[in-house]
């Protein structure tokens, strides 16, 4: 067992790894947004910042898949593409259930709007989803709009797949 200590967590976090699983008990992190890079596209492209208040019940990680309940509040966000500050706030629910897992992804407020769902399966999340802005913002977010996904109408569909 290791026990976890740091400034951007409240209190010591817990693991425990054995038999090819690493259990990481219940916790609270915020972290900078900045931190999304690390996952390469669309992220580093973007360049995000803002802080992710990131809180988890036990999750139990083996053999590519996950157990348990991640959920990351996206605050103050921003991009160093867009001279919209703040882009606004969002919200990821991630439930694991062994190999197979489901995401969705919502905008709590701000002119950018984000939404989605997303699966994973065997390792590889699949994430589909939309971005928009506010009517009176489409001008000032459309290059950044862009960035993010396929071109839709005044949005843009989002498509992405990362292998973990």
């Amino acid at each position: 067992m290791l026990s976890l200590d740091h400034d951007m967590v409240d209190g010591a976090v817990t693991v425990v790894a054995g038999g090819g699983t690493v259990r990481v008990g219940k916790g609270r992190a915020r972290v900078p947004a900045a931190l999304l890079t690390l996952i390469g596209p669309p992220f580093n492209t973007v360049r995000p910042g803002g802080m992710l208040d990131i809180r988890w019940e036990e999750l139990r990680f083996q053999g590519g898949g996950f157990e348990g309940i991640l959920e990351v509040r996206w605050d103050n966000a921003q991009s160093a593409l867009s001279r919209v500050a703040p882009l606004g706030s969002y919200s990821l629910s991630v439930t694991g259930r062994g190999m197979r897992g489901v995401a969705s992804l919502r905008t709590l407020e701000g002119p950018l709007i984000l939404q989605g769902e997303g699966t994973m399966r065997e390792g590889v999340i699949r994430f589909s989803g939309t971005a928009d802005a506010a009517p009176n913002m489409r001008g000032s977010l459309d290059a950044l709009i862009g960035l993010l996904g396929k071109r839709s109408g005044d949005g843009a569909l989002l498509e992405w797949e990362i292998k973990i």
